[in-house]
């Protein structure tokens, strides 16, 4: 019959089975406490490990470029800037700053993004339990007769009749 009418029923949506309750706990008890999970993980000794190479690999760059000058009349020593690479001549503290915020809006992107999907989660859960509870009243005959006869009674008291 759908298709005379034009429709293929392989492109009938099926219904979206929406998580169980289980699966949304386990979701909320992952999202429980990150940062916690993370120094609390392999990866931080790895990224403190990294930082620490990167420290020093940057001093050892500097070092390595660096031309100083000697003042003999005062007997001090500085390091001349321009002989650094130029990476490290327009280092300020406002490019940190700027990289800061960078990965601070990702991650609150990054927040957003899961306070979405679990509204969502939410939602569906919510049309779960509304579908539910319709195909209870609809598999009810008694239900169904109920529905039936105060609707038959409505329309006759509508159109004048007793």
């Amino acid at each position: 019959m759908m298709q005379g009418m034009g429709m293929n029923p392989g492109m009938m949506q099926q219904p979206i089975t929406p998580p169980s309750e289980a699966e949304i706990q386990l979701a909320l008890m992952r999202s429980v406490a990150p940062m916690d999970r993370f120094v609390a993980s392999a990866q931080m000794a790895t990224l403190v490990q990294m930082l620490n190479d990167l420290v020093s690999f940057s001093v050892l760059e500097v070092m390595k470029n660096a031309t100083f000058v000697i003042n003999e009349d005062d007997g001090t020593m500085k390091m001349d800037v321009t002989s650094l690479p130029s990476n490290l001549q327009t280092m300020s503290a406002e490019n940190v700053t700027n990289q800061f915020n960078q990965m601070q809006s990702a991650s609150q992107q990054n927040i957003q993004q899961m306070e979405m999907q679990q509204q969502q989660i939410l939602a569906m859960a919510q049309q779960s339990m509304m579908g539910g509870a319709l195909q209870a009243a609809l598999a009810d005959e008694g239900m169904m007769q109920k529905v039936g006869g105060g609707v038959g009674s409505f329309a006759r008291s509508m159109m004048g009749g007793r």
